[in-house]
């Protein structure tokens, strides 16, 4: 492969002097910059307590189920070996440190450092842009990892490690390579199952278009053996435990095509203009790119491996960007199961497309301008996601510290958020803020991950059937009186408090001044089929 640092910083001549424009030469330092956009981009988890991301207390609630099962709880077991466990090392190695939000912060950075330094490996290993490689590295943020979906993000450094060891120039001998393709593909299986499906693909539509040979197909085949083996020993399980649902297409692909539709794919976190001001950014990069590429000198040939596309990287970011427009909107319990697909798509294509930086006619010091242009954009970027999610825990999350405080270790807890959304950020943030109370104190809880077959700690036997109204944590109105014998307290959220019924219900009791979140503790209740409603 030729080496280069993918920004055309190298020194380039004029072709009217009858030469080319000079190769780049390596960015020996590169891991400089992806530490730098690491730390800016991991700013978010460091300034708040609880992490806005809505599946990340269930998960680290799993390690309190673990420890009980550990220490003998027969009502639980352990799926050590089934796929999708990845994120559960780090959030493990959080909860040694230093307990439950160690464990969040640990976790939701080890996502963002992994995403920034594998594209920065990936530019520097192909020879393509860093400074592009800064601005894929947003893309972390997206709608997938705001809703939580942790071991499917860990996925995507390990895919990205796929396609670099997918690549003849990596000089290594038989037997290594094949061993790093084994390892890669089993971190793929646990880190999720999507994430291997993808690296078959790839490896089939790379191979044909390569035309690669039989020994190739046959080590590439041995790499995967293993992990599709997993996957047929552990499939039947996931179905027999009702992870299944109806399949669901939802928009259309010209609906996933819109302006609005695209930002909230790519991106998906925040309300406001942050979001589409940075997908703007990209599509302009990526236009100029090409653009520039198009209208290039052909008296010249360029040779620096930026200058022209990455047709590994065309092949990846288009197979995952056709998973993003044709897969269902919803399969096999799993939400958002094709538009997570974009944001890594995107990701990838910032890396394949030329430089927009490359030109013989440009002063030296543009490839420099540019690369300083892109980590502002990087800290602005960061600084606004810093401070909405600051804002948003001074007065989204007002009184929530002081109710969990105020629920005994191991209540039986019904968590009710009547708000369902924020003024600041999209999908539903606060879905799963009650677990917090498990994390902490050890409660029981209305819905707990280990009711979902795909989890680290499970019930023995699924389905759970419970004696209370099912969904209370999506459908909030349909809680029934008769639900509150299950419960000790019940965490409520809604702007201004408990509405005045529910203060004079002789069922309930305000342990905590009014707020918007508001500990309630159930003290005589009625058992009747009435509904609460608001």
């Amino acid at each position: 492969m030729t080496s280069g640092d993918g920004d055309g910083s190298g020194a380039a001549v004029s072709s009217a002097a009858g030469q080319v424009p000079s190769v780049p030469t390596t960015h020996r330092r590169w891991w400089l910059q992806a530490v730098g956009v690491s730390a800016l981009l991991a700013a978010p988890i460091v300034a708040v307590t609880y992490p806005p991301l809505t599946d990340l207390p269930q998960q680290v609630a799993q390690m309190h189920l673990l420890e009980r099962t550990l220490a003998g709880d027969e009502r639980f077991r352990v799926q050590w070996w089934h796929p999708n466990k990845l994120a559960y090392l780090p959030i493990a190695l959080g909860w040694l440190l230093g307990g439950g939000l160690w464990a969040a912060k640990v976790v939701a950075t080890t996502i963002v450092v992994a995403w920034t330094v594998a594209l920065h490996a990936l530019a520097a290993a192909r020879g393509r842009s860093l400074t592009l490689a800064a601005l894929a590295a947003t893309l972390v943020w997206n709608h997938a990892m705001y809703w939580g979906f942790l071991t499917f993000q860990l996925g995507f450094p390990l895919f990205v490690a796929w396609v670099i060891l997918l690549d003849d120039a990596v000089e290594r001998p038989g037997r290594r390579r094949l061993l790093a393709r084994i390892v890669v593909a089993s971190g793929l299986y646990f880190a999720h199952v999507l994430w291997l499906g993808a690296a078959i693909g790839l490896a089939v539509v790379e191979g044909v278009l390569r035309r690669v040979d039989r020994t190739e197909w046959l080590e590439r085949s041995a790499a995967l053996a293993g992990p599709l083996l997993g996957i047929a020993v552990w499939y039947p399980s996931l179905t027999d435990g009702g992870f299944v649902s109806q399949t669901v297409f939802g928009r259309s692909v010209l609906e996933r095509l819109e302006p609005a539709a695209l930002v909230e794919t790519l991106y998906g976190g925040l309300r406001g203009a942050l979001e589409p001001l940075a997908a703007a950014v990209l599509l302009l990069v990526v236009g100029g790119s090409v653009g520039r590429w198009w209208r290039r000198d052909r008296a010249v040939t360029p040779l620096g491996p930026a200058c022209r596309f990455d047709g590994g990287l065309v092949a990846a970011a288009a197979l995952l960007a056709s998973a993003a427009f044709f897969l269902p909107d919803v399969a096999q319990a799993t939400i958002c199961f094709a538009s997570r697909w974009l944001p890594p798509a995107a990701a990838l294509l910032l890396l394949a497309v030329p430089t927009l930086a490359w030109s013989d006619r440009r002063p030296i010091w543009f490839a420099s301008a540019a690369r300083v242009a892109a980590l502002g954009a990087v800290a602005l970027f960061a600084m606004t996601t810093t401070v909405t999610w600051r804002d948003g825990a001074r007065e989204e999350l007002a009184g929530f510290n002081t109710a969990l405080a105020g629920i005994p270790a191991g209540s039986r807890v019904l968590g009710l958020d009547f708000e369902r959304t924020s003024p600041r950020l999209r999908g539903k943030p606060y879905l799963h803020l009650d677990a917090w109370s498990q994390v902490l104190h050890g409660s029981e809880l209305s819905r707990s991950f280990a009711e979902a077959a795909s989890s680290l700690v499970v019930y023995r036997r699924l389905p759970v059937a419970h004696p209370w109204t099912p969904n209370l944590d999506w459908f909030p109105e349909r809680l029934r009186r008769s639900d509150l014998v299950s419960f000790d307290y019940v965490l409520w959220q809604q702007a201004g408090g408990p509405p005045a019924q529910v203060e004079a219900d002789p069922a309930l009791e305000i342990v905590e001044p009014r707020d918007r979140w508001t500990l309630l503790r159930v003290v005589a209740p009625a058992v009747d089929d009435s509904e609460r409603g608001q």
